[in-house]
């Protein structure tokens, strides 16, 4: 059996919170649900696996077609986010001109929402929902013996003209049992993130799912599970021991447990890792005694999702959250050398100019090393998406009718009340124009630079924001 995964090209990528080419600008990260797949089936059945980062390798539909032609693979495994569903339909239609054998698998977000929508489109076989370690595994080994895989938990797939969709399997509680990713399967010296220090980074994943219900959230996965702190400190004397310096944690959320968080830095601290990380976290639950122990393991970057500027506009979003805690919280790692992040959104419920002009400004004045702007996009199932059909501001469920026929011309709905989605990114990009090119940030910047390619991954960033 010869099984491939890939990640997708992004030709016809969906414009969403921001352009692509900015989001470029930040680097690539590495296919981490991929890697967790190939590591995974790998260990649990023998089959040749290889995996396609058609980001990262730029790979366009000419040299997937290639590509196709050579391999002759008998499955090939596809991660669906909803920006790129076209492109997908494209690659499976290809796939199927090319080798009409190939089974075509697609599992990711966009299909655990979706499955029965996403298992009726053209030249998809079968869809996996939720965590796909077990399930692919099962149906990779159903298909290679000819066995009928109508009873696998987790799928959606077509039949007798119809779609059947089998039972939901409950996630893995115990991710200490998964193989850790193999990063030398993908080209792990191209990835690479703006804000880091480091040529090489590579992502990570301590934890999945994620406990709370900010309005916003698209995440599929409520059910939180962790990783132990001892399993954790094994993946990372591997990225170790390949020569990467630098791990982001890609939980939703790294640091809702203090205590774990705290094991953590200890055992790092203990193995004398020369690695430096970063995690995207909540300000809840950050004190001084938590950065400091951070720091001492070499952290160096904190990402925090604060979203606004209002105590108001906190509780409409279900933040469970106060300005003074962001200010107090920042103020900590500023002082104890961690850099900060944060991350806001413009074109919330009720949102104003003025309200987005004020978002601004206290986020200037938090004193944060760099933010991160987007327009809010109510995703599928959110609260605020609910509620925008509710109240008339979106006409039907749009984001429905895109599941079931993807189009490169489908425009994401917005909250539009009062400021017009033309309004919106012009004053996105005002934004992220006047927090990089205040005299005070560009300074500070320059006086913290640690390399010459560090200070040419932000020239490239400021070259794109000048451009947006």
């Amino acid at each position: 059996m010869k099984v491939v995964l890939m990640n997708t090209p992004m030709e016809h990528t969906l414009k969403m919170e921001r352009e692509d080419s900015f989001f470029e600008s930040y680097g690539y990260y590495p296919p981490l649900g991929l890697l967790y797949l190939e590591s995974y089936l790998r260990k649990n059945y023998d089959c040749e696996i290889k995996i396609l980062d058609c980001i990262v390798s730029k790979f366009g539909y000419e040299e997937i077609e290639d590509y196709i032609s050579r391999e002759r693979p008998d499955i090939i495994g596809i991660t669906s986010f909803t920006s790129v569903m076209f492109d997908i339909l494209k690659i499976a239609s290809l796939i199927k001109e090319v080798s009409p054998e190939t089974k075509v698998v697609v599992g990711g977000a966009h299909a655990t929402i979706y499955p029965i929508e996403t298992a009726s489109l053209p030249n998809i076989d079968v869809v996996v929902i939720g965590d796909g370690e077990e399930i692919f595994t099962e149906l990779v080994r159903r298909i290679a013996l000819d066995i009928p895989f109508d009873d696998i938990k987790g799928i959606a797939f077509k039949k007798n003209g119809g779609i059947i969709k089998t039972e939901n399997i409950n996630p893995n509680k115990d991710l200490n049992s998964l193989p850790f990713p193999d990063r030398t399967k993908v080209p792990y010296q191209k990835y690479t993130c703006l804000i880091g220090n480091e040529k090489v980074m590579t992502t990570m994943m301590s934890s999945r799912g994620c406990p709370f219900k900010c309005t916003f959230c698209n995440s599929p996965e409520k059910s939180y599970r962790v990783r132990s702190p001892e399993n954790i400190i094994l993946e990372l004397e591997e990225i170790n021991n390949i020569g990467i310096k630098e791990v982001f944690f890609f939980d939703d959320l790294f640091n809702i447990s203090s205590r774990r968080v705290l094991e953590i830095c200890k055992l790092i601290r203990e193995r004398k890792f020369q690695i430096k990380w970063s995690f995207r976290g909540r300000i809840n639950g950050i004190d001084e005694e938590l950065v400091e122990a951070l720091k001492e393991s070499g952290c160096e970057r904190i990402q925090f999702g604060i979203e606004t500027g209002s105590d108001d506009e906190m509780k409409l979003l279900k933040k469970n959250l106060t300005t003074t805690d962001v200010r107090r919280v920042v103020k900590i790692c500023s002082d104890l050398g961690i850099t900060t992040t944060g991350s806001f959104m413009i074109g919330l419920p009720g949102d104003t100019i003025d309200k987005i002009e004020n978002r601004f400004r206290f986020a200037e004045g938090l004193g944060l090393n760099y933010v991160q702007y987007a327009v809010l996009i109510p995703y599928p199932y959110t609260e605020v998406y609910k509620e925008g059909i509710q109240r008339g501001f979106f006409a039907s469920d749009v984001w429905l009718e895109y599941a079931k026929k993807p189009q490169p011309d489908f425009i994401p709905p917005i909250w539009e009340e009062f400021v017009k989605r033309d309004e919106l990114y012009k004053l996105l990009n005002r934004g992220f124009k006047s927090f990089y090119f205040r005299p005070k940030f560009i300074i500070k910047s320059f006086l913290n630079l640690s390399s010459f390619g560090e200070l040419k991954k932000k020239v490239r960033g400021a070259i794109t924001l000048l451009h947006s």
